[in-house]
């Protein structure tokens, strides 16, 4: 009956150092940060970089004469607030 605790007490202890490896490798590590005083003063804020925008679709946008007959349509209706057309 000794020979049972004593495997699973072993099996126990090579579980937990296991998990405990896990969980070391697994935790975050600090981030360096720049850290300096607070003070009161203007703010100055600069850009010193060129941007370059990449577009990578281009789309056409054109509107279809949808407005012929909503004269007798309410306010809300005419203010442009029609459901999409389906295809």
């Amino acid at each position: 009956m000794r020979s049972i605790w004593a495997k699973r007490a072993g099996w126990a202890i090579i579980a937990g150092t296991g998990l405990a490896g896990l969980v070391w490798f697994a935790w975050p590590q600090p981030v360096p940060v720049d850290l300096s005083t607070v003070t009161r003063g203007p703010m100055e804020v600069t850009v010193d970089d060129d941007g370059k925008t990449n577009v990578r679709h281009i789309y056409t946008v054109s509107a279809t004469d949808r407005w012929e007959g909503t004269e007798n349509l309410p306010a809300a209706r005419r203010a442009g607030t029609f459901p999409p057309r389906r295809r």
